[in-house]
């Protein structure tokens, strides 16, 4: 038997977007968070900032995002996860999420209504909160999304943005997403 390997590389677009806190206090990025979030225990957390809060955008720009690739080391089937927390907070950041992969895949929302998400996961129309003071309670499933892989796949990225140009000089505009519950089935023999 052979064990799956699954690689995870990070990187951000453009010149307005960092890992970590913007104040450079904190970086949880690919790190396991401990506790519950979205509903879920001890997810991964994705975790960026502006550079500045000047340089940030109301629209999806490549400067402001961050995109995170998955890549397993041969095909697995049955790929189901979990993206939480996704949310907003006035004057400090409004995330928005695209899910992208060559193989085919399905996505539900936790919650479609006004205190949920909209948009459809795709870079044109990602997951995002309806307004831009939207935050979610770690305990919270209002924030969430799942995404179903209906064929065999090797490789899946996570689009990043923050997509508000609103702020304060005081507040740290550091936004943070999580994914959780991965399943997946592979042959341990190929």
């Amino acid at each position: 038997m052979r064990p799956l390997t699954l690689t995870v590389k990070n990187t951000f677009q453009g010149s307005h977007i960092r890992f970590g806190s913007q104040f450079g206090t904190e970086n949880t990025n690919l790190a396991v968070q401990s506790g519950i979030i979205g509903g879920a225990a001890n997810p991964l957390s994705l975790h960026q900032s502006p550079l500045s809060n000047s340089a940030t955008s109301d629209s999806r720009v490549d400067a402001n995002k961050t995109v995170t690739t998955f890549t397993f080391d041969r095909p697995v089937t049955s790929l189901a996860f979990s993206i939480t927390d996704i949310d907003s907070t006035r004057n400090d950041f409004a995330d928005a999420v695209a899910v992208t992969s060559a193989a085919a895949f399905t996505s539900s929302k936790a919650d479609s209504s006004s205190s949920g998400l909209q948009g459809v996961g795709t870079v044109a129309d990602p997951w995002r909160p309806w307004t831009t003071d939207n935050p979610v309670n770690n305990s919270a499933t209002n924030g969430n999304v799942t995404v179903r892989f209906t064929s065999q796949v090797t490789s899946f990225q996570i689009h990043y943005w923050n997509q508000t140009a609103a702020s304060y000089a005081s507040v740290d505009g550091d936004q943070k997403i999580f994914i959780s519950n991965l399943s997946l089935t592979y042959n341990a023999c190929a």
